[in-house]
């Protein structure tokens, strides 16, 4: 067998809100204790302006009500169209974060084995092998299905954290068929803590017995990223800065593995890599030709060169996002099988410029109007239980951020875009 080379690049250069309950005054009542607001909470805590006790992965308030905990906020930021860039700063690639994610010893105290889990497990594990293993391929090929339903699984066997993620994403598909079963909702969060807890354990310790559970770990995580993208609250908006900081470290996961398994014929990781062209022919990704119909996103304006902070590897960065955008669009108009552009749309985290990332944590309106070509194209594909609606709440949400001119830009770009896009219908 010719070795199967992978490519993951590396860029290098420089509703309304729920108030609290007003208590009268009273003898008998002690009085309310001033806090601060907490501006680094979790979504939920700031959508119900009550304090965030801002525990990771689950606040005490999203575990109590049991609902999804989203942390999208590392520090304060402005409006998208009135930030000032720090320019003593370059935006240059940084390192990408382990999972920050990790299982407390109270998750753990609190599962216990028991009849009730062995029994859930293999609730989960059938709904996982029958139903959500299903969903990851749009493509009809048994081979395809194969893989995710019937090998994964029993790869899974001997690798925790690979098992402890097929429960959490087969509990998470569950709660959008039975939305009002506290016990799936809370069995997702614990097995998504554990499952990270494992992953990172495995990701320290990468070995050739471990390199392909891994890699299948990872590509569990980024689903599970994409699928809570659609129960963030949108208003007030900010970028979805958890589902780039899960995803943004799997190009590195993948890269650290592949050493270990590129030459073996019988792994999953290389097996599905083989089937994805735009991993193993990287040199049609990032031309010039890529991005012909997306140019207009780098022009700038006299307002931009005087407001917008700019340097070669800025315009690279750009220049590099687009190209992955735009060869989607090509691939549309080769008329590419729906399951391959979607492949390449899952894969658009792990295939950007890792400044590109940063750029849109910062709020940048360039680099958020880039980021809604992505999500129209996503728009198209609302019929997968993991993206849902996705596509079309984030474009909603990144125009509430966006000033006149950019907002203007953003709307007569995805217009133009709209025939191309039509195509997958």
């Amino acid at each position: 067998m010719s070795n199967t080379h992978l490519h993951v690049p590396e860029f290098s250069g420089d509703g309304a809100a729920e108030r609290p309950i007003r208590v009268s005054k009273s003898p008998k009542v002690a009085p309310r204790l001033g806090h601060k607001k907490s501006r680094t909470g979790c979504q939920q805590c700031r959508a119900r302006r009550i304090k965030c006790n801002e525990v990771h992965p689950i606040c005490g308030s999203c575990k109590r009500y049991q609902v999804p905990c989203i942390y999208d906020r590392r520090s304060p930021s402005k409006a998208a169209g009135s930030r000032q860039p720090d320019k003593t700063r370059d935006s240059s690639i940084r390192s990408s974060p382990k999972y920050d994610i990790k299982a407390s010893s109270a998750t753990v105290r609190d599962f216990p084995e028991s009849r009730e889990r062995r029994l859930l497990e293999l609730r989960l594990l059938h709904h996982y092998a029958t139903r959500t293993s299903m969903s990851f391929s749009a493509s009809p090929e048994p081979a395809a299905k194969e893989i995710w339903s019937v090998v994964c699984p029993k790869v899974a066997l001997k690798h925790d954290a690979l098992l402890y993620s097929i429960y959490a994403i087969s509990a998470l598909h569950m709660t959008r068929t039975e939305p009002f079963d506290p016990d799936i909702m809370d069995a997702h969060q614990k097995y998504f803590e554990l499952g990270l807890q494992e992953h990172n354990r495995d990701i320290d310790n990468l070995s050739k017995d471990n390199a392909d559970a891994t890699c299948l770990t990872t590509n569990l995580i980024r689903v599970i990223a994409f699928a809570v993208l659609h129960e963030r609250p949108l208003y007030p908006y900010t970028p979805p800065t958890q589902w780039v900081q899960m995803t943004r470290g799997a190009s590195d996961v993948h890269r650290a593995a592949w050493k270990w398994i590129e030459d073996d014929e019988t792994s999953i990781s290389v097996r599905l890599i083989s089937r994805l062209p735009i991993l193993t022919k990287p040199e049609t990704l990032y031309t010039e030709s890529s991005r012909q119909d997306l140019l207009h996103l780098l022009r700038r304006s006299q307002t931009d060169t005087k407001n917008e902070f700019w340097s070669s590897d800025i315009q690279e960065t750009y220049a590099s996002t687009i190209s992955v955008i735009g060869s989607v669009l090509i691939a549309i108009s080769a008329h590419e099988s729906r399951a391959d552009i979607f492949r390449r749309l899952i894969l658009f985290p792990m295939l950007i410029p890792k400044p590109f990332i940063d750029l849109v944590m910062e709020d940048r309106p360039r680099a958020l109007v880039i980021l809604a070509h992505f999500f129209a194209l996503l728009a198209k594909f609302n019929d997968m239980w993991w993206t849902g609606d996705t596509g079309e709440r984030e474009i909603r949400g990144i125009r509430t951020v966006l000033s006149d001119e950019w907002l203007e830009l953003m709307n007569w770009s995805l217009r133009d875009m709209e025939g191309k896009i039509a195509l997958l219908e």
